[in-house]
């Protein structure tokens, strides 16, 4: 990300984004956009969800969650709090982020099933956060690999069976 798309983001946003990940936007791996989690068209890469780094789709997911006052997002039934930015998202309506109030750099994950409303640190700063993102997709990508040769060899097994039964 450019230093003028932290800065419309910023405006956009209406937020002073903390310099750790202002630095990390301007400075994320390589991998975040090129580490898919599949073969296929649909296939993912962590930049487009687990650690969101399109300022357009930061934007429009954070200021759709400050908006709503309707959705008892927390557990004590309040609505999103401004000061937690949403960073990356499962597709699931669970979301990685900060606190823009903390200078610590720890990452949150909220799970509106599991942690019923409430925030749980997964990860000590973004560095870390982008390495299990990163590894979370390349074991995806793995997992996807094995299940296409597991089916290649059942499908081979299964002709074989086919030519040696008259």
């Amino acid at each position: 990300m450019s230093a003028r798309q932290v800065d419309e983001l910023q405006s956009q946003l209406g937020v002073q984004l903390p310099e750790w990940y202002t630095s990390f936007l301007f400075n994320a791996p390589v991998a975040m956009t090129t580490t898919r989690n599949g073969l296929g068209p649909s296939a993912q890469v962590p930049a487009n969800g687990g650690l969101l780094l399109n300022p357009e789709q930061i934007v429009r997911l954070n200021r759709d969650l400050w908006a709503d006052r309707e959705t008892p997002w927390m557990a004590d039934g309040s609505s999103w709090p401004p000061h937690v930015l949403v960073i990356g998202e499962d597709g699931g309506g669970n979301f990685a982020a900060i606190d823009l109030l903390a200078s610590d750099g720890r990452i949150w994950w909220y799970d509106h099933d599991a942690l019923e409303g409430s925030l749980v640190e997964i990860a000590p700063n973004i560095q870390v956060y982008a390495e299990q993102v990163i590894a979370q997709f390349q074991q995806n990508f793995q997992l996807e690999l094995q299940k296409r040769e597991m089916n290649r060899m059942r499908l081979e097994r299964k002709r074989r069976a086919r030519t040696v039964d008259p």
